[in-house]
């Protein structure tokens, strides 16, 4: 990767010394790109932006649904101004491309599909800026995994929802959804064998509002809750796919597993009886790993998980599951002797273990939380370090695939600034947009724990995130940090003020165009210092 950005970027440096070249940086664009090389050479923009829709009629009709709130496009044929070509003998990585602005069209070129589609995203900053001169854009991903979680578990989210969050990811070439499904509060996903978790354990006995009328939630009575169908999955999955985002699905097991357990009781250690809980934190009751059971549910819920799912990881969840009830639990404390186990924390590794081994006979990987390193893993499971950097160094110092997702910068529901008067409790964790956009997910690491290091992530978990208006005003603008650190390597990102510049000429605007609410507190960064 890094001698093809080598190469790349000494290209662009010869043709800037062959081409009559105009300042650098006159535009501004969120990733920061590989190499960007400005003409003085005129370049002429119609009114009306028309894409050509012939070759990929796919890309082309979904570039102007997402872009067209922000900009004026129409459908063309091969006249139009810009031309989407694929060069499958280019030699870039996965999701790179070329974007070049002549005086009349604007040609977009890779070596794959999501390629394209990245490129169509870097043109739409450019196109808001007002494109006055011709300008070559090369571009790579830095990550392969660009990830963003949502919690439909403490809050449920339409199906037209989630896609809004698809789409949010888009527009910051972000390429993995990862899709938190179940919880203590509410199991959201259809499964045909066990009818009740979506009958009895998506639905709560009253919930948290969180409203901006105030910043302490207001309890309301009254059932809370939803599902997603079978068919809406696979609705959601096809509108991701489309749009080049793999959707990785997360079914917490032995953990946050409440809502499972009132359905069925026989899951837990005591029997119950369990109610699906109206309180956040974290519940003693846990799936019993002793019984046969236990087992038989995951493997079958997992089974329909996987069809519905075509992308090659499912996610486990595996965090915050105490071990008090295994303690004292006959049938866990009989399996332990029969596996000669020393500590209840190899009970969770054993019911992990049975889920890769699984999950491998489907052609799929095993994601777990970074507790899953307590009891020991597999040298094919794959970490999501989330309490810290340090779960992910350790994780890739074995030799194992690791996602960070630091808690202390990639968690886009704790507070924005260092206050606590913001306009919407969070999280009692401050993640500052500049706290992100300094996050360096292989600090630590040598060359070879790097190199498994496969990408990060944002999360936006819901306790106190009820609407789609809340779940843009959490993470604009600081998905836009997180999309840099995800795509630009680390030596071409410039400096923070570079980034606030580049992100109030390009990024706020765009928000803004597509009438997506923004935090407002990312201006005190810009402020004159005394």
């Amino acid at each position: 990767m890094k001698k093809l950005i080598t190469i790349v970027c000494a290209l662009c440096a010869f043709c800037a010394v062959s081409c009559n070249v105009a300042e650098q940086n006159t535009y501004s664009i969120i990733p920061q790109p590989v190499s960007v090389v400005e003409k003085i050479d005129t370049a002429i923009v119609p009114e009306v932006v028309t894409i050509d829709v012939t070759a990929f009629p796919q890309i082309a009709a979904n570039y102007i649904s997402l872009a067209a709130p922000m900009l004026a496009l129409e459908q063309g044929d091969r006249d139009s101004y810009i031309i989407l070509r694929l060069n499958k003998c280019a030699r870039m990585a996965e999701g790179g491309y070329s974007l070049k602005v002549g005086k009349n069209r604007v040609v977009i070129s890779s070596n794959a599909e999501a390629g394209l589609w990245n490129g169509l995203q870097t043109l739409t900053q450019l196109l808001l800026q007002g494109i006055d001169h011709q300008v070559t854009v090369n571009d790579v991903p830095r990550f392969g995994y660009r990830g963003a979680m949502l919690d439909c578990g403490r809050h449920f989210f339409t199906v037209e929802e989630v896609k809004q969050f698809i789409d949010l990811m888009c527009v910051h070439k972000l390429n993995v959804f990862h899709w938190h499904l179940t919880e203590d509060q509410g199991w959201r996903i259809e499964i045909k064998k066990y009818p009740l978790l979506t009958e009895v354990g998506s639905v709560r006995n009253g919930s948290w509002d969180t409203n901006y009328e105030g910043k302490e939630d207001k309890w309301v009575e009254g059932s809370y809750g939803g599902f997603y169908t079978q068919d809406e999955i696979r609705e959601v999955v096809k509108y991701a796919s489309e749009r080049f985002v793999t959707i990785i699905p997360e079914i917490e097991m032995p953990g946050h597993s409440v809502a499972a357990l009132t359905c069925y009781p026989w899951l837990g250690c005591t029997g119950g009886p369990y109610e699906v809980r109206t309180a956040w934190g974290i519940s003693k009751d846990v799936m019993c790993i002793g019984k046969e059971s236990t087992w038989e549910f995951c493997r079958d819920v997992l089974e329909e998980v996987c069809d519905l799912f075509p992308g090659p990881y499912i996610h486990i969840g595996g965090d915050e599951a105490p071990r008090l009830r295994w303690e004292s639990c006959p049938d866990c404390q009989a399996l332990m002797e029969k596996e000669g186990f020393e500590r209840e924390a190899q009970l969770q590794t054993y019911l992990n273990n049975k889920v890769e081994e699984y999950l491998a006979t489907k052609g799929k990987r095993v994601i777990g939380w970074d507790e899953i390193l307590e009891g020991g893993i597999s040298q094919t499971a794959c970490v999501m370090s989330w309490r810290g950097s340090e779960g992910g160094q350790k994780a890739a110092a074995m030799g194992n695939d690791v996602i960070m997702v630091d808690k202390h910068y990639c968690y886009f529901d704790c507070y924005q600034t260092e206050s606590r008067e913001e306009e919407i409790r969070c999280h009692n964790r401050s993640v500052p947009l500049a706290k992100v956009w300094t996050y360096e997910p292989t600090d630590n690491m040598d060359e070879a724990a790097a190199a498994h290091v496969l990408g990060l992530q944002c999360n936006t978990w819901t306790e106190h995130i009820s609407d789609m208006d809340r779940v843009y005003f959490m993470n604009l603008p600081r998905m836009a940090a997180l999309c840099e650190i995800a795509w630009t390597d680390r030596a071409l990102r410039g400096t923070y003020e570079q980034f606030l510049d580049r992100m109030v000429a390009v990024a706020i605007p765009l928000y803004n165009a597509a009438g997506w609410h923004v935090a407002p507190y990312y201006q005190s960064d810009l402020l004159p210092q005394d």
